[in-house]
């Protein structure tokens, strides 16, 4: 019996040994896998002092990997109390006068704390200037301070598109940008990207005994299809005094053929980017650019000809009150835009057939999917009431510029829809592709459909409305549009403005190219597109060709 009652406590000892070892055991692969790397940070941050040296943690590139982000340098001055206080026990310490008198130099509500026996843990964080961070950079015998610069995005023109696909916030309220946005979808890629650092190595004396940076080698980086010098020539155009009546002019530029888009300026990248119809409800009314897409869905459809004729003449109800054609061809009404022509032409082919082919190319729908950007819309039509009569001729329905693209690019591309994009790919350090993105395309129209469109956009520039977007032995093509929009004051007082739209093509090296320019806000009375739109195309072209 005694044997047995033995036995039975050598097991419950044994049981209770193997159970502790296996604790103990777990609790040190706890403390060394798990826990580990954590605990060793923390180990080193006892020796060490590290600082982000970025506010961004990605780098935002261009087509030929120039970086797109306009920084600022920020520089500080930091005390570490603890440090401080233990280890600056010298009298007369000339370095720590220095410090004091430099720093008040700076801001005289910068004051160095007097040393005590308090140990407290907390930093004092001094923000200075360049001068100040480059004398106090010279200070070496002062302990627990040291100085790091720490760089940031210059948002200063916030509608810049670089600055909207980097900031994940609304300019609005500070709120979250929306989960599928472009921006949203760049920094779901980009998250776990880690910040450059600076490393100060302490010494036994808790001096500075080494300093140097730790730079990511694994982030994904992000390089896009717009092209730094193009956009910068642009925006050296559009800020010219030829153009300084006009408070607003967007330009947007693509690749014909893959889509990339080169370049996506504004004149002023302080307000709302036009581009993308920001700031706005739906966009714009395109105007008579959008007779282009009459002119492809009669064609398509076979329902009228070149030849065919209409007679513009003065009627109370006519949209061509203005401007009174006579007689006049299909060909003839698209070179010099008569509304009139392209009302019947409309009435012949079904403004919902117009509407399909505009659906087609991207019209009334977000194309890059920026936070920002508008979809546009139409008003349905109706006969009985009249509702609706000027959408085949770009009125009672709004767009964007970026949107516009389409419309002259699809004629371009032998009828097939290329949907635009801005970004090229996910890039490494070296930028080197992670994931490339490529072009999105349809047949929309027959080939010979786009053929005999694009032959009456060439015309109006040779003998049309555009005639001064003209380039010697550049082949230039297009279509003008002026359109009114009726806009309600914050007072509620309704007023009527005119903007100035230009959709073209141009070659260049054997190359074609899209681009649209939109003038915001011209001269309700006395301007139009040939005379505003018009001419910025041309000086965009001559001023870029040599980028091309």
């Amino acid at each position: 019996m005694n044997i047995e009652k033995n036995l039975k406590r050598y097991r419950i000892v044994y049981i209770i040994l193997v159970a502790f070892f296996t604790l103990c055991y777990f609790r040190v692969l706890y403390a060394q896998v798990i826990k580990g790397d954590e605990r060793k940070a923390m180990a080193e941050r006892q020796y060490q002092y590290i600082k982000n040296l970025d506010e961004h943690k990605y780098l935002l590139l261009d087509r030929n990997g120039k970086n797109l982000l306009d920084y600022s340098v920020k520089y500080y001055a930091v005390i570490d109390q603890f440090i401080f206080n233990m280890f600056n026990k010298e009298k007369d310490n000339k370095d720590l006068l220095l410090l004091k008198y430099t720093l008040r130099e700076y801001n005289i509500e910068y004051k160095v704390p007097e040393i005590t026996n308090m140990r407290t843990n907390n930093e004092l964080i001094y923000e200075i200037g360049k001068e100040t961070y480059d004398k106090l950079r010279e200070i070496k015998g002062v302990k627990g301070f040291y100085t790091y610069t720490y760089t940031t995005v210059n948002r200063t023109d916030t509608w810049k598109v670089e600055n909207l696909i980097s900031n994940i916030k609304n300019t609005s309220d500070d709120s979250l940008k929306d989960s599928k946005s472009l921006e949203m979808q760049i920094y779901n890629r980009t998250k776990d990207n880690v910040a450059a650092k600076v490393v100060f190595q302490r010494g036994r004396d808790e001096s500075i005994v080494n300093e140097s940076n730790i730079l990511p080698d694994s982030n994904v980086n992000v390089r896009l299809t717009l092209d730094k010098n193009i956009e910068d020539s642009i925006y050296e155009v559009l800020n010219r005094d030829t153009y300084s009546k006009y408070q607003q002019i967007g330009v947007t530029l693509m690749d014909s053929k893959s889509g990339k888009i080169l370049a996506m300026t504004q004149k002023n990248n302080r307000l709302p980017n036009v581009n993308l119809g920001a700031g706005t409800e739906n966009g714009f009314a395109p105007g008579s650019i959008f007779k282009t897409i009459v002119l492809e869905t009669a064609f398509d459809m076979g329902k009228v000809s070149l030849a065919q004729t209409y007679d513009c003449v003065k009627r109370k109800d006519s949209l061509c009150q203005h401007k009174i054609h006579g007689t006049i061809s299909t060909e003839d009404a698209f070179i010099k835009s008569c509304n009139y022509a392209f009302e019947s032409i409309g009435n012949i082919v079904d403004y919902n057939n117009c509407i399909k082919m505009a659906k087609a190319q991207g019209l009334y729908d977000k194309v890059l999917n920026f936070n920002c950007e508008v979809k546009g819309d139409y008003e349905e039509r109706d006969k009985k009431t009249g509702a609706g009569r000027g959408l085949v001729i770009g009125q009672n329905m709004r767009i964007t510029p970026v949107q516009a693209l389409a419309i002259a690019n699809t004629v371009v591309n032998g009828g097939v829809y290329v949907k635009p994009y801005i970004i090229d790919s996910y890039v490494d350090e070296n930028n080197k592709v992670i994931e490339q993105f490529s072009k999105e395309e349809k047949t929309v129209m027959k080939k010979t459909t786009a053929n005999l469109v694009k032959n009456e956009m060439i015309k109006v520039v040779t003998r049309g409305t555009a005639i001064a977007a003209k380039i010697n032995g550049i082949e230039v093509g297009g279509k003008t549009g002026t359109s009114q929009r009726n806009e309600t004051s914050s007072s509620g007082i309704e007023e009527t403005f005119s903007d100035g739209w230009f959709i073209g093509f141009f070659k260049v090296n054997n190359k074609y190219y899209t681009m649209v320019v939109f003038v915001k806000d011209i001269d309700v009375k006395d301007e139009e597109a040939g005379t505003t739109a018009v001419p910025v195309f041309k000086s965009v072209v001559e001023n870029i060709k040599r980028y091309l």
